[in-house]
């Protein structure tokens, strides 16, 4: 699973570097790099050639996607910077990140160690 995130990750980034900026957002290209449309399923042939080329097991992009955005999370990447790689638009991205991003229970036990130790923990003497 890690390989497919690493190329998961490394897809996103590549794409999110060839978009078309405008001042409001960033938009996915439209067309090919040489204006032909783009078949519905393009991502799906070019995910398979990557997972080929880079020697690791099958998956679906879609699976490997809420990964990413998931070890995004664990590493406590920024919002923004989350947003940027896995090509979230501004105005729906919180949207796009509460879907993806999915919480573990180790998440919420480190959480709710550092409430207590912030309620409950007596401070050292000096």
């Amino acid at each position: 699973m890690a390989e497919m995130i690493w190329v998961t990750v490394s897809w996103a980034a590549t794409a999110s570097s060839s978009t078309v900026e405008s001042s409001a957002r960033r938009c996915l290209p439209l067309s090919t790099p040489v204006a032909a449309p783009l078949v519905p399923n393009t991502d799906y042939h070019i995910w398979k050639q990557l997972l080929r080329d880079a020697g690791v097991r099958d998956g679906r992009l879609r699976d490997a996607r809420h990964a990413a955005a998931t070890v995004l999370l664990l590493l406590g990447v920024p919002d923004v910077v989350v947003d940027a790689i896995m090509g979230w638009a501004p105005g729906g991205a919180a949207r796009m990140r509460a879907r993806y991003m999915h919480i573990t229970g180790p998440m919420l036990t480190k959480v709710a160690q550092q409430i207590g130790d912030a309620l409950w923990r007596v401070p050292e003497a000096n």
